[in-house]
């Protein structure tokens, strides 16, 4: 880049149809760090490269290895603060290749119909969009969903467990998929739970009724006791996730 902060880069990188937006900005960067019109290599940090594209260091080296399989750079070092990072530039007025019929590049840098796929305008935003959401999203929890009887039903054969899927539901939905004082995190992990009481004879979501063998009172102890263990299974969840 000279002192009036232009710099010179060949027509085929707006030419090439299958560089992002992302890409096309850093590649047009590392032209700018070029000492004169006949210079294959350039070595500016990362950090250098951020500041004037306006990216992550780390989107930048993403970026760079995908313009190397893309077959504009070729890249050496890592980039740390010992060993700095080389970036030879090999632009079509640099550096010619020709490629076997089967899968021609013309001349002008850009890929043949027959030999290759491109990149739509459409697909290069999904992308562009998909990785500035995946930003946000790091840190973000996951989000509870309420599994359908089917899923229930599915799991339960699966795993063979010893849990009745409709008692399961039907106390769940109708507390709100909560576990004690709680939302549910994991329903599958519930269910394991109720099939290891199950198989201890505490008949936890089993289809067990208030009956001749079981008082109304004793039946509402034993509810109270298995929302108890609900919200205590939760607790020590989060407590292993590191949550609490």
């Amino acid at each position: 880049m000279n002192s009036n902060g232009f710099f010179v880069a060949p027509n085929d990188v707006l030419m090439d149809s299958r560089l992002s937006k992302i890409q096309l900005k850093v590649l047009l960067a590392l032209f700018s760090f070029r000492d004169g019109r006949t210079t294959n290599l350039v070595y500016p940090r990362r950090e250098s490269l951020s500041k004037r594209c306006g990216y992550s260091v780390n989107t930048i080296t993403k970026t760079t290895t995908q313009l190397c399989a893309l077959g504009w750079l070729k890249k050496r070092g890592n980039g740390g603060r010992n060993s700095p990072c080389y970036y030879s530039i090999k632009s079509p007025d640099l550096e010619v290749e020709t490629v076997a019929d089967s899968g021609t590049v013309a001349d002008s840098g850009t890929v043949a119909d027959s030999g290759t796929k491109t990149v739509a305008d459409s697909d290069r935003g999904k992308e562009e969009t998909k990785e500035e959401t995946n930003k946000e999203k790091v840190n973000k929890k996951k989000i509870f969903t309420r599994p359908a009887m089917g899923e229930i039903k599915a799991f339960v054969f699966e795993q063979e467990l010893q849990v009745d899927c409709e008692t399961f539901f039907d106390h769940y939905e109708g507390n709100g998929w909560m576990a004690g004082k709680v939302k549910m995190k994991d329903w599958k992990a519930t269910l394991r739970n109720w099939h290891r009481r199950n198989v201890k004879g505490q008949n936890y979501g089993s289809g067990r009724a208030v009956g001749k063998t079981e008082s109304r009172r004793e039946h509402h102890a034993r509810i109270s006791q298995i929302i108890d263990e609900d919200f205590q299974d939760a607790v020590a969840d989060e407590l292993g996730k590191g949550v609490v």
